[in-house]
């Protein structure tokens, strides 16, 4: 889960404490503070992660158990080649979120070696709470909807690439 020995630090923060933050995000940014709060009534504290640049938070399959929100930072997803080299399938910039794919799909398990770019801070929820905020907020899932179209249009394209 990291390079070189450095680890990401969780810690658990009150959910009230990262509602504003949550709302200069692309995912969240039309949704009311009291939105967000009703979405995750009974959830009292989330998980936010910092991590070093170079530090790996996922490897290709391992399991794939949430969905993150960049505050601060640049998070690459690289897909490993059969050389042994890796190609950068996508980035994650502050505002913008990554990992409904997975869910929206049914992948269990990573494609990709996703690593911090740059320090970050991210917000990371569980597959539960994803879709609590998917029920109670119509705007995020608009963004959600459309990240994952582009994301599965990418991979379709960089598939028919690969085949010929």
């Amino acid at each position: 889960m990291s390079d070189g020995g450095q680890s990401p630090e969780i810690e658990l923060v009150p959910f009230g404490e990262i509602v504003e933050a949550l709302r200069r995000t692309r995912p969240f940014a039309e949704t009311s503070a009291a939105k967000l709060t009703e979405a995750l009534a009974g959830v009292s504290s989330v998980e936010r992660v910092t991590v070093r640049a170079g530090t790996i938070l996922l490897e290709p399959e391992e399991p794939w158990s949430f969905y993150w929100v960049v505050l601060d930072g640049e998070m690459s997803a690289e897909r490993p080649e059969q050389d042994g080299s890796r190609t950068v399938v996508g980035l994650a910039r502050v505002g913008e979120a990554f990992g409904e794919a997975p869910f929206l799909t049914g992948k269990t398990r990573s494609a990709f070696r996703v690593s911090a770019t740059q320090d970050s801070l991210l917000i990371r929820f569980t597959e539960d709470d994803f879709y609590k905020l998917l029920a109670c907020c119509p705007s995020m899932r608009k963004v959600v909807l459309a990240d994952v179209a582009v994301r599965l249009q990418a991979y379709q394209v960089e598939a028919l690439h690969r085949e010929k």
